[in-house]
């Protein structure tokens, strides 16, 4: 039944354009009954639903902002963390140079003093070396001159020979034991 001649009915009278009789409000209150109806399966059926969803979206939502701003909080708190210990492991670096630089100077003044001792001991060990060579040098120049004076001696007694010839032979044998 279309819109116009449901709600104009034929037997109005001309000059108005509602008839209220009982047929017409029947009408009308089934009519709203059924919008009644459909808004109450539509509220049970998609609002209560999407309603539902929408608050635990909202929700999730929220969850999600306060786990964001408690995993920012805590990233500002590892940064800050980081920063101090960036800053600390400046001091400890410096700390640990300096440490290493007087251990090297102490280790190399230790090397110093122990090779000027050994520098020291073989100077002694050398000069000893170098006095008792001279003495077995001088010991064994000593026995050369017996042993040539002996020659020289036995040279003499065995050949008589004459004053000059004498002085010759003790003249050789001083240039030879000289050079």
């Amino acid at each position: 039944m279309p819109l116009t001649s449901f709600l104009l009915n034929a037997d109005v009278p001309p000059g108005t354009l509602l008839d209220f009789s009982a047929g017409f409000l029947v009408k009308i209150g089934i009519q709203w009954i059924n919008i009644a109806i459909i808004i109450v399966i539509l509220v049970k059926v998609l609002y209560n639903p999407i309603k539902k969803f929408l608050n635990d979206r909202a929700e999730r939502i929220k969850n999600e902002l306060d786990n964001a701003d408690q995993v920012n909080e805590k990233a500002r708190e590892l940064k800050a963390n980081y920063e101090s210990l960036i800053a600390n492991i400046e001091v400890e670096r410096e700390g640990l140079l300096t440490k290493a630089h007087h251990s090297a100077v102490e280790k190399r003044d230790r090397m110093i003093f122990a090779a000027q001792n050994e520098a020291r001991h073989l100077i002694v060990k050398a000069r000893e070396e170098i006095a008792s060579e001279r003495d077995n040098s001088a010991e064994e120049i000593k026995q050369q001159i017996i042993e040539l004076s002996t020659f020289l001696a036995g040279r003499f007694i065995e050949v008589s020979i004459d004053q000059d010839a004498r002085d010759r032979y003790v003249e050789e044998a001083l240039a030879d034991w000289g050079g």
